[in-house]
């Protein structure tokens, strides 16, 4: 029975054999695949933080023209009511001087005719 048993025995250590490298190869799949799917998701990383910050560079750049705009408009305000006081106290000074000039006449003509 010895010899019986040696020829399994044998054939048992071989199948063995063969099912460690088949485990040894697909241990090595499994970890091929797994550097795949992390070279993959850094690769998806790199390119989300691309496209995040040229969308925050275009936000950044829409501010800037926005707050442009804003302080080119407040200028134009501040300019137009500069024009507007600068307007008012020009008629403020002609209609005195007109009525100083009446005044005038009128105090002469008074001094004049007394």
């Amino acid at each position: 029975m010895s010899a019986a048993v040696r020829p399994c025995a044998t054939a048992t250590v071989a199948a063995s054999c063969d099912c460690q490298a088949e485990l040894g190869a697909e241990d090595r799949r499994y970890r091929d695949y797994l550097r795949q799917v992390r070279d993959d998701e850094r690769r998806r990383e790199r390119e989300l933080e691309s496209v995040c910050d040229a969308e925050v560079e275009r936000m950044w750049e829409q501010r800037v023209r926005q707050w442009r705009a804003e302080k080119a408009a407040r200028q134009k305000l501040l300019d137009e009511v500069v024009e507007a006081r600068r307007q008012q106290i020009q008629q403020r000074r002609t209609s005195a001087l007109a009525e100083y000039t009446t005044s005038s006449r009128a105090v002469a003509a008074f001094l004049g005719g007394s």
